[in-house]
């Protein structure tokens, strides 16, 4: 009697295996996500308890329920995969070279611009390492298709703020081409109202952030006012310490 329960219980830990072949080829991240969800975890366990006395009971059938699971989890992968990477950011280098150079504009406070577009609007971004995402006018992301999550951001005044994030459909800047960029929709007041940050400054857009500068390697020269962009780690090699890059 106790073999037979070892057998099964055997049996529905390698039918259970054979289940979480589809996800492991498909999506590894289900994968992870039922092995640390025990609700998941215990449905799964179930179904694979059930078609291992099945299987004994009588094998053409039992193999039948096995084959009609696995090409239902299959689809199910296949479908998931799908969507998840027509979400997904698509990074494009257009550059026929490792790195491309590119000027830069400094506003009278100090602060560097660079010539980029968003959803194929063109303008000045101001680059800034303290933001942790990437901030467009809110005009240029109005389409509620492209709407991902709430997030709450804290200005440098303390301000805490809470808004929906936004996907746009290409943020161009030089060789670089991002599909998919999730940005942070700015008020426009920030640029009608005397107080906003980029008052009466229309040819200023948006705000590149960690989002898109933990990409890639930026070399600033200061003097000649041009940054070089390199998607290449080795690049940073090539420079001397006092001019170490942002990486």
């Amino acid at each position: 009697m106790q073999k037979k329960i070892i057998d099964r219980f055997l049996l529905a830990l390698l039918i259970f295996g054979i289940f979480l072949i589809p996800p492991a080829i498909f999506n590894l991240s289900f994968v992870r996500f039922l092995l640390t969800n025990i609700p998941y975890l215990a449905v799964f366990g179930a179904f694979s308890l059930i078609f291992s006395f099945t299987l004994r009971k009588n094998k053409k059938l039992g193999a039948l329920l096995i084959s009609i699971g696995l090409s239902v989890v299959s689809f199910i992968m296949i479908v998931i995969n799908t969507i998840e990477n027509q979400d997904k950011e698509k990074v494009k280098w257009n550059s026929r070279d490792n790195s491309f150079m590119i000027d830069f504009v400094v506003g009278r406070k100090g602060h560097i611009y660079l010539k980029a577009s968003v959803n194929d609007t063109t303008g000045l971004f101001l680059f800034d390492t303290g933001a942790g995402i990437s901030i467009v006018n809110e005009k240029f992301v109005l389409n509620k298709k492209m709407k991902v999550r709430p997030l709450t951001i804290t200005d440098s005044n303390g301000i805490q703020q809470t808004k929906d994030l936004y996907k746009v459909n290409n943020f161009v800047l030089g060789g670089i081409e991002i599909k998919q960029l999730q940005v942070y929709p700015k008020d426009s007041i920030t640029w009608t109202n005397p107080k906003g940050i980029f008052y009466k400054q229309d040819s200023i857009i948006g705000v590149i952030g960690n989002n898109v500068i933990s990409k890639f390697i930026w070399d600033f020269d200061l003097t000649n006012k041009h940054v070089t962009i390199s998607k290449s780690k080795n690049y940073c090699s090539s420079i001397s310490d006092p001019y170490l890059p942002l990486v």
